[in-house]
C-alpha cells in the first residue's frame, strides 16, 4: 500500500470511528419502516469503475440448469461500498443468490468484485410507479451455514434488526418416463440481530413471526436505537 493510500485509508477509519462513538453515545433514532437505511458512517471516498480491478464470471458451473443464479436477471444500477469508507454510485449490479457473490458490469463483462464489499443498494420499482431502495449488507454473525461474508437484505435497521436471507439451490425435477433435470429453486429464510449478553446474535424467525414483529414495529413507532424496546422485541422474538 503506498503512502497517500495508507493515509486515505487511516483519515477515514478515524471519521468513521468519531462518528460511530457520536452515534453509540448519543443514541441516534432509526425510523423503522421497511425500507429503513442505515446513513453511511463517516466520509464516503468515490472511486471510479475503471480503478475496479474483478474476476470473471464462470457460468460453466450451471450449464444444463433450469433458470438463474441471481437475483434479478436484468442489470440494476446501485451503489457499492468498500470497507475503508470507498463507495463506487450508479454501476450495473447483479446479486448471485447461489453462490453469494456480487457482479459487476465493466465493458460488457461480467466481474465479481475483487475488494472487499460491506454492503450495497440499490432501487427496484414497487409496481404502483414508486421506487424502493434495497440494502444488502454483511459482517453478521455466523449462522447454519452463513458466515460473516454472507448477504442479507436489510429490512428494518437499528440495534435491533430485522434481515432476509435469499438463497437459490439447485433442485432435480423428475417427471415419470422423463430424463431428470436440474433447476433454480429459491428460498427465503429470516433472521433477527440484536445484542445478548455484549455481543451480537442471530435468531432465525419464521415468517409469520417475522410479519407479527414488522407489524409491531411499524404499528407502535418502535425506537430500534433504544435499549428497553430492543430488549423487548428480544424476548417476543424468542418467545
Amino acid at each position: 500500500m503506498s503512502y497517500y493510500s495508507a493515509k486515505l485509508f487511516f483519515c477515514a477509519f478515524l471519521t468513521w470511528y468519531s462518528l460511530f462513538s457520536q452515534v453509540c453515545a448519543q443514541g441516534g433514532r432509526s425510523q423503522p419502516n421497511p425500507n429503513a437505511v442505515p446513513l453511511n458512517l463517516g466520509k464516503e471516498f468515490p472511486i471510479f469503475i475503471t480503478d475496479l480491478q474483478g474476476r470473471q464470471f464462470n457460468s460453466e458451473g450451471f450449464a444444463g440448469v433450469e433458470g438463474s443464479p441471481f437475483l434479478y436477471n436484468d442489470w440494476i444500477t446501485g451503489n457499492v461500498f468498500f470497507e475503508n469508507n470507498f463507495v463506487v454510485k450508479k454501476i450495473p449490479l447483479k446479486l448471485d443468490i447461489y453462490s453469494n457473490k456480487l457482479y459487476f458490469k465493466k465493458e460488457e463483462q461480467v466481474l465479481e468484485f475483487v475488494q472487499k464489499v460491506i454492503q450495497f443498494q440499490f432501487k427496484v420499482s414497487d409496481g404502483h410507479g414508486d421506487s424502493i431502495l434495497i440494502l444488502f449488507r454483511n459482517g453478521y454473525p455466523s449462522v447454519n451455514s452463513n458466515d460473516t461474508a454472507t448477504f442479507y437484505k436489510v429490512l428494518l435497521y437499528g440495534k435491533f434488526q430485522l434481515l432476509s436471507f435469499i438463497k437459490a439451490e439447485i433442485e432435480d425435477v423428475t417427471a415419470y418416463n422423463k430424463p431428470v433435470l436440474k433447476r433454480f429453486e429459491r428460498r427465503e429464510k429470516f433472521y433477527a440481530c440484536f445484542p445478548e449478553n455484549g455481543t451480537l446474535v442471530m435468531h432465525p424467525v419464521k415468517l409469520k413471526a417475522k410479519d407479527r414483529i414488522e407489524k409491531y414495529i411499524l404499528s407502535n413507532k418502535i425506537d430500534l436505537m433504544d435499549d428497553a424496546q430492543v430488549s423487548r422485541l428480544a424476548n417476543m422474538i424468542k418467545e
